[in-house]
């Protein structure tokens, strides 16, 4: 009887440790196809973003400027670098909605 419980521990052992492997691949399989999906859908963001003929912002919740495309910056009159970690109330008291009008028409 003690020969035949220790013949199953280590089947079911065995068995244990081929679903764990089974499983580590698949959650390493699917994290890659995320990241692949990840990476994509990004490109198309960055790409959508700056061919865009509108001017985009993003400001994070305290409002600093975290992205910035080329758009925004020709109507505001400011290069890139100098836009980033700008609060936005920064740019924009320089800003006069004349010369704003004009830039977007």
């Amino acid at each position: 009887m003690f020969q035949n419980e220790s013949r199953r521990l280590a089947w079911d052992s065995i068995v244990l440790g081929i679903v764990v492997a089974i499983i580590l691949f698949f959650n390493s399989f699917l994290w890659e196809r995320s990241r692949i999906a990840r990476q994509q859908s990004e490109q198309k963001y960055r790409k959508l973003l700056e061919q865009s003929s509108d001017a985009f912002l993003l400001l994070d919740h305290l409002g600093h400027c975290r992205e910035v495309n080329r758009q925004a910056c020709q109507c505001l009159g400011y290069k890139q670098s100098e836009m980033l970690d700008l609060h936005f109330e920064q740019f924009l008291a320089e800003v006069n909605p004349r010369d704003l009008s004009n830039s977007i028409s």
